[in-house]
């Protein structure tokens, strides 16, 4: 049991570590943070905006078509690259994805810029609920759960 100073000094040291323990949870989960930008971008084809990033022209879409791919929507995979040197950093809970892949300027001046590697509200309410939020509970849970107050 804590005193009402001793809870008041853990709650200090909770509340000042916490932007910290957040960008820890969030790191903690980077691949996949950085597979639900990539499922939507090859599933959907679409930013993170919600905005199409187009179609292919007829001799690429037959092309991909050909080799098994998916054609109806760019999905900004071919080789792999983009995808593959995904990586994320974070500070205070601001998440930034972007690829160290050569073709990545191009791909944003050709698309709809940073918005590509970006969540959309659906991506990011689904992220806070299922992988942030239980592990801030568990956090909260290590803060001491009485207090003893001494009347003098």
């Amino acid at each position: 049991m804590a005193t009402l100073d001793q809870y008041i000094i853990a709650l200090e040291r909770f509340i000042s570590s916490f932007p910290k323990k957040v960008d820890e949870i969030i790191l903690n989960n980077e691949q996949y943070f950085i597979s639900k930008i990539q499922d939507r971008l090859y599933d959907e084809g679409k930013d993170g905006n919600g905005q199409s990033l187009g179609t292919y022209s007829l001799f690429y879409e037959n092309y991909k078509r050909d080799i098994g791919a998916v054609y109806d929507h760019v999905t900004l995979f071919n080789t792999g690259s983009f995808y593959g040197e995904m990586f994320m950093s974070v500070f205070n809970g601001v998440v930034d994805v972007f690829s160290k892949d050569e073709k990545t300027p191009a791909i944003l001046e050709m698309f709809t810029g940073f918005d590509v590697f970006g969540f959309t509200e659906q991506e990011q309410e689904f992220l806070y609920e299922k992988i942030i939020k239980p592990d801030i509970l568990e956090l909260i849970i290590t803060l001491p759960s009485t207090i003893k107050i001494e009347i003098v």
